[in-house]
């Protein structure tokens, strides 16, 4: 079975979603860590999104989105991102710019 990034991103959302399951960080990342270890279930550059979730249980102030921005640059050797968004800023290693009109 193959999946996209988006799926697992709507995971997080749902099973951390009070009205739904209110799952805490930690329990979401390790359920979803147990299915990208599933042989048969595929995610294109998985371990980036492993990385992501690993983030997002460690830096709370960020949504999943955001650790997979992070988890990219991370892999990508990147340290200089353009945003309006200063949840970045207490992330070692990562220099925020914002964009100039």
């Amino acid at each position: 079975m193959r999946a996209t990034a988006s799926v697992l991103a709507d995971a997080v959302f749902v099973l951390s979603s009070p009205r739904i399951y209110g799952f805490d960080r930690a329990s979401i990342r390790d359920a979803l860590v147990l299915l990208l270890e599933m042989p048969d279930f595929v995610v294109p550059d998985g371990a980036t999104i492993r990385r992501a979730l690993d983030l997002y249980v460690r830096y709370p102030h960020l949504d999943f989105g955001d650790a997979a921005i992070v988890a990219a640059m991370q892999r990508d050797g990147a340290t200089v991102l353009f945003s309006f968004d200063r949840d970045f800023d207490a992330v070692p290693g990562i220099s925020r710019t914002e964009p100039s009109p």
